[in-house]
This record gives structure tokens, sequence and C-alpha cells, in this order.
């Protein structure tokens, strides 16, 4: 009798346990789905380099600010895509500014961020969206922010962008990271167990 009551809560404790696994897991998923960022990568870790990728960004914050502020994500997103050579133009300018000659790009790619804090605001890891602007060799250390919603920016247009950012704030506000974690290391596993057996 002990043996099946042990059984028993076992089984009720795993059960609980992988009920709120399942609810975070899709809060995560549903935050990556809804979150748009702006990734820049500097040319080098040089001084020199790293001041010119903060000038970049500070001119694509500047003059990119419209792009992030739609209605919501999937606006966001077409917009950022059409604005990709606008914001290639703007990062060139800059480097030319500073008197270099590498080139810079610029593309909407999904790309893989870990669990980050912004202000009071908390992103789980996982694969987001992304504008990227890369610098020259682009082997230098990065600089990102969430673009959608604006977080970067002075202010935030839209419903749905809100609703998203007080999500965003509240994950923040309560320290997710420790829950997170977990999310994240199943489905890190997750995903060795998938490469292997596609390998």
């Amino acid at each position: 009798m002990k043996r099946i009551d042990l059984t028993l809560i076992l089984g009720m404790f795993f059960a609980i346990i992988l009920t709120s696994f399942a609810g975070i897991a899709a809060e995560a998923d549903e935050i990556r789905s809804q979150v748009l960022r702006l990734h820049i990568l500097a040319h080098s870790d040089d001084e020199n380099a790293q001041q010119l990728k903060y000038a970049v960004r500070d001119r694509i914050l500047a003059e990119g600010a419209h792009v992030f502020a739609g209605e919501d994500f999937s606006a966001a997103r077409a917009l950022a895509l059409q604005e990709l050579p606008r914001f290639e133009h703007l990062a060139q300018e800059i480097i030319t500014e500073f008197g270099y000659t590498y080139t810079a790009s610029a593309g909407l790619v999904n790309m893989h961020f870990d669990t980050s804090f912004y202000y009071s605001a908390a992103t789980p890891a996982g694969m987001y969206d992304a504008v990227r602007i890369t610098i020259g060799d682009g082997s230098g250390q990065n600089w990102w922010c969430v673009m959608f919603p604006p977080l970067c920016l002075p202010a935030a247009s839209g419903e749905a962008g809100a609703d998203v950012r007080r999500s965003l704030y509240q994950l923040g506000e309560q320290r997710y990271t420790p829950r997170f974690a977990v999310v994240e290391f199943v489905e890190d596993l997750r995903n060795r167990v998938q490469n292997t057996v596609d390998s």
C-alpha cells in the first residue's frame, strides 16, 4: 500500500511539473513569435570599430524608429523587410563618415538569443527574428535590442505591441529566469536528440 501511495504521489508531482512546464513553454513560444530584434555586429573588437558600431546603432534608431512602431508584429516585420536597403544605406553612410572602406549589409534573420533582461523586461532564450546589420567582417562584439515591441525607443504604438510589452515587463518583474532555464534545458536536450537522429 505504501509503495502504491508513493507511486501516486510521485505521479501527481510529475504531472504538476509537466503541466507547469507546458504553460511556461507556451508562454515562451508566444513571446518569441511576437518580438523583433535589432542586432548589430561590429567589424572587430578594436575600440574604434566598437565606437563605429554604436554610431551605426544611433543612426538606425534615429532614422528607423517608425519601422518598429507598427500596430502588430507582422506589420513591423514586413516593414522592416522592406526597409532593409535603407538600413544598409544608413550604416554605409556612417562607415564612410568614419573614414573606413569596408561595407555594411542588412538582412532579416532568425537567430538564437540567450535569456536576457532589458531594463525590467525579460525575454526567454530561443530563436527570434532580427534585423541584422553586419559591419565589415562582423567579427566583433555585437549589440542588440528589442525593437518590437519598441523597448529601445521612447514610445510604442499599437495595442498589440503594448500587450507584448506588458508581458515582457511582467516576466522581468517576476524574474522567470529559473523557470525559463528549465524550458531551455528541455528544448536544448530535444534539439540535441533531434540532431543525433538526423545525422
